[in-house]
């Protein structure tokens, strides 16, 4: 068994380093704030599926296996079993992201960067999520809507939004961000004292600030310089002092506040949002019909377009495809309804554009990684949990 372990350390230690991109990494595992974000980029990794295939086919054991042992690797390593997320959820692209806290108050993940292949996925999480780019080139589909991907760009994701992004990766163009969530509540009471941007970021919160991206290009070294300070306190272990991520996040407002003042040709490059392209209208019509059982000639038709032609204009402009597009659209219409309504599973299904409650229940698991019916009791118990 010790051999056994010994060589399943080894092994994992190696393709660890490999997968996130951290070279062989020293054997001491003295700090376990790199074996986290290695975790994470790893996680990140198999999800997106560039290394796993190989990784499996190296050791010779399965997917499942895999996971089991990085599983039991980081637990004997830190005892930091308590934010390892469900096993499924390594191994499934799942739509729902749960971010879990524990004791700390601002989840953070500092200059994340791919070099290789990166397609995303629909998801959302139960948090505010911000995520601002260091590098890269691609878009960020929000709202029925899709923003560029470039240095300087923020994105703020209110919880349970709905968003996908996709990533242009190469060697020569990697794709380079940072990314922190934090409770919406939490952050509330912290910026009451600084009325200006406190406004701002409950109007963000709650969906009334129209504006989704900002181009802080203009701003980047004090952005910058903002998350490399945050990042330093951070390795000093005071990161989750209160003021800091109140001085984090003014920080990042005040930023955003400068670039609304900017000309819309400025921000927008509209030309780049592809705002009134056939992707745009196709989204639109499937928001407006997600209710129907429609097809994707009923759409194509409605555009006027062939279907294979509107498949590839899609996939082009926002890395995913339509039919991606349209199962997010119902599952997470369908979370909305579980969670504030009482109405059964094969209504919700129905009202959703899936009728076959069968169907719809199996669609839902492979998506959310559980059942409606669990589901709406997790919802239950979060709600709950926050009185």
């Amino acid at each position: 068994m010790e051999t056994a372990d010994a060589w399943g350390d080894l092994f994992l230690h190696q393709w660890m380093a490999k997968a996130t991109g951290y070279g062989y990494m020293d054997k001491n595992y003295t700090n376990m704030d790199k074996y986290k974000r290695c975790y994470f980029l790893l996680r990140e990794r198999i999800m997106n599926r560039p290394y796993f295939p190989n990784c499996v086919e190296y050791s010779g054991t399965s997917k499942l296996t895999m996971m089991v042992l990085v599983k039991r690797f980081l637990f004997r390593k830190g005892r930091w079993v308590s934010l390892l997320l469900p096993m499924r959820r390594l191994i499934m692209k799942q739509m729902f992201e749960p971010v879990v806290f524990e004791n700390t108050k601002l989840f953070w993940d500092y200059r994340i960067k791919n070099i290789d292949n990166y397609q995303g996925y629909y998801h959302w999480h139960q948090c505010c999520e911000m995520l601002y780019v260091h590098e890269g080139a691609g878009c960020v589909v929000l709202d029925g809507e899709t923003f560029p991907i470039r240095p300087g760009m923020l994105f703020f994701f209110r919880p349970y939004q709905l968003h996908h992004v996709f990533a242009n990766v190469s060697q020569d163009q990697p794709y380079s961000r940072t990314i922190f969530f934090f409770d919406p509540h939490l952050v509330d009471e912290l910026l009451r004292p600084f009325s200006k941007r406190h406004a701002l970021f409950k109007a963000l919160w709650r969906g009334q600030n129209k504006a989704r991206a900002f181009d802080l290009s203009l701003w980047s070294e004090a952005v910058e310089r903002n998350y490399d300070n945050y990042q330093l306190l951070r390795s000093q272990r005071i990161g989750e002092d209160v003021e800091e991520i109140a001085l984090l996040i003014l920080q990042n407002l005040d930023c955003m506040l400068r670039s609304s003042t900017m000309p819309a040709e400025h921000f927008g490059r509209a030309e780049e949002r592809k705002t009134a392209g056939y992707t745009q209208q196709a989204m639109k019509w499937i928001d407006e019909h997600y209710q129907d059982g429609f097809q994707l000639d009923d759409l194509a038709d409605a555009l006027h377009l062939s279907k294979f032609y509107l498949s590839k204009l899609f996939h082009e402009e926002t890395g995913g495809t339509l039919k991606g597009y349209i199962t997010a659209v119902r599952i997470r219409h369908a979370c909305r309804l579980l969670e504030t309504t009482a109405k059964s599973i094969e209504m919700i299904g129905s009202e959703v554009g899936i009728p076959n409650s069968s169907y719809f229940t199996q669609v839902f698991k492979h998506e959310v990684g559980t059942t409606p019916l669990k589901y709406r009791t997790g919802a239950v118990n979060r709600m709950k949990g926050s009185d």
